[in-house]
């Protein structure tokens, strides 16, 4: 993060640990990528580009219910693929 103030640039950095493991990850990203996948075939089906809200609104619950992806992550694949 970097903020200016009274013309001077100050630079904050935070550490974090993860406490995810790499197969957890590794499952997250699989997951992620299946969305994806649901989502663009969605807007091929559909024939012609959707937006973004659309593309949530038609794939949300499907992400949710039936791939456990997170609801931030769920709502991040209609952004990404439309």
């Amino acid at each position: 993060m970097c903020e200016t103030k009274n013309n001077m640039n100050l630079t904050k950095t935070v550490v974090l640990k993860l406490k995810e493991t790499d197969d957890s990850i590794q499952e997250t990203m699989e997951r992620y990528t299946e969305g994806m996948n649901f989502a663009s075939k969605v807007v091929y089906e559909n024939g012609e580009p959707l937006s973004a809200n659309r593309l949530q609104k038609l794939t949300y619950k499907h992400l949710r219910e039936n791939l456990g992806l997170p609801s931030q992550m769920s709502c991040n694949v209609a952004r990404q693929v439309s």
